[in-house]
């Protein structure tokens, strides 16, 4: 942002007026920045501190030069080039956080310090072998323009550019038609020797109701001392189970699976001739018809991460109903279901990603209204794990986790050689970060 500036402004206009002598250089004009090395270190209990060095800048430009001789005045006019060497500045940024959980970065005058090691000016044109003999006059006057312009537009870089960067953090994303994220900043971030600290709420939340809070708090995280990325994120089972918590509340955790919805093979799973052998009751009062099943979830999913990986337990009820020769749906059994899905999670495009390894499921009897069944949920057990298996349901779960939830991320700012790990209670990712400036 900064190097963008240098490049569009000018130097303000130089002049110097005396009883016998008038000079102005104008239309002072950047044409190239380079520099050799910058760097971010923190800056205790402040921010950020920006330095830069072995910055080069190439000016162009206009002298009008007037000069009294006797009492007459002779003026003339050419053009100069301007190599300025050596500039450093050292620029500390001040992070925070607004009332409503967004980042903030601001910087003041005294924050910044610049220093401009060489300056040479050299004129063409006219009578420039007249003015390069003052031309050391010139380059002492630039040198106190071009450290007050590197500090300014520093400043206006953070103060405007950046402030307007982070007004586009997003304190809240929606993730579903009914579920957001609430990523604002509960508190200022910490700042040390070593590194930052952002404590980002990251809460799920109802879309439509963003005050309402999970009726369970954030687990502690463990200390850590790594410093070899650039950016550690960490997430506790709090998040997830927000997640669950607001998606079983809004009544989204409930499906109906019909044979249609079903490969070939499979959908002759839900006839009640699959059922013959393991639950007859069901075969003898509706032969030969279709079945479906409405699943809905009786309290909301837990989250549990470990060392080994990552567990989703939930609890539910299946409604199995026949389907009449009329089309009339004739309700059959409830029975209820403890599921577990064992799996990993990943970052991809910078979503959180979870890739479900294992289902499976145990179950009781909830309601019958074909008679008393109560011996035959083991049979029955054995027959959704055939049908869970045979219907596919672990790939069209991946299918879902593959798209995962996003990420809180800056504009241009990409993810790289990034890592996922978990432990008791906690997700961290570790990663480097690369900006892309659109240059």
């Amino acid at each position: 942002m900064l190097f963008k500036r240098l490049r569009r402004d000018h130097i303000r206009d130089i002049s110097r007026k005396t009883r016998d002598l008038e000079y102005t250089l104008s239309d002072i004009k950047n044409n190239r920045v380079s520099i050799a090395s910058s760097s971010f270190t923190t800056a205790p209990g402040e921010g950020l501190t920006l330095q830069a060095t072995g910055i080069d800048l190439d000016f162009s430009g206009n002298l009008r030069f007037k000069r009294k001789v006797g009492w007459f005045w002779f003026s003339d006019r050419v053009s100069f080039v301007l190599k300025a060497h050596g500039i450093g500045f050292s620029l500390t940024v001040r992070i925070g956080a607004d009332p409503d959980g967004r980042p903030t970065i601001s910087t003041q005058r005294q924050d910044c310090s610049s220093q401009v090691n060489s300056v040479v000016v050299k004129f063409s044109g006219g009578n420039s072998w007249l003015y390069n003999l003052f031309s050391g006059e010139i380059e002492q006057k630039i040198k106190g323009e071009l450290k007050t312009l590197i500090c300014r537009e520093a400043r206006e870089a953070i103060n405007d550019d950046g402030a307007e960067s982070m007004a586009t953090f997003p304190v809240s994303l929606n993730v579903s038609s009914v579920a957001q994220i609430d990523y604002s900043l509960v508190k200022d971030p910490t700042l040390t020797s070593n590194y930052m600290d952002v404590p980002l709420k990251g809460e799920f939340k109802p879309i439509g109701d963003p005050r309402s809070t999970a009726p369970f708090v954030p687990a502690a995280l463990p200390a850590f001392a790594e410093v070899d990325k650039m950016v550690y994120i960490w997430l506790t089972d709090y998040v997830f189970n927000t997640a669950g918590f607001v998606y079983h509340q809004q009544g989204a955790l409930r499906t109906v699976i019909t044979p249609k919805d079903l490969s070939k093979n499979a959908k002759l799973l839900l006839n009640t001739k699959a059922f013959k052998s393991f639950l007859p009751q069901l075969y003898q009062k509706y032969p030969d018809r279709p079945v479906f099943v409405k699943i809905y979830t009786t309290k909301a999913p837990v989250f549990t991460s470990s060392s080994n990986g990552t567990i989703v337990t939930v609890n539910s009820n299946a409604k199995i109903h026949v389907t009449a020769k009329d089309g009339a749906p004739i309700y059959a059994l409830t029975v209820g279901l403890r599921t577990v899905l064992s799996g990993s999670l990943g970052v991809k495009y910078g979503n959180l990603t979870f890739h479900t390894k294992s289902f499976t499921t145990q179950v009781r009897l909830v309601r019958s209204a074909i008679g008393d069944i109560r011996f035959n949920i083991m049979l029955l057990q054995m027959f959704l794990n055939q049908f869970i298996k045979s219907g596919h349901f672990v790939e069209k779960l991946n299918v879902i986790g593959d798209r995962g939830f996003p990420l809180p991320m800056l504009p241009r700012v990409t993810w790289e050689n990034t890592t996922l790990i978990t432990g008791k209670g906690f997700i961290l990712i570790k990663t480097d970060l690369k900006y892309w400036s659109g240059r």
